[in-house]
């Protein structure tokens, strides 16, 4: 596998992990954004731009 391939595959199963994770933490907290942002450690504007880049 080239490096170029190798970051596609890298790529794709991050976002598929943090999607996925995102949308877990979300449901346990009752899409409340700013419990979420806290349980995930990021900032609640850096939530929303993954909620809306991943459309949760």
């Amino acid at each position: 596998m080239n490096g170029e391939k190798a970051n596609g595959v890298f790529k794709m199963v991050t976002n598929q992990t943090e999607s996925t994770t995102l949308k877990f933490v979300l449901d346990k907290v009752n899409q409340n954004h700013s419990e979420a942002a806290r349980i995930l450690g990021i900032n609640r504007a850096t939530l929303k731009k993954k909620v809306d880049l991943y459309k949760l």
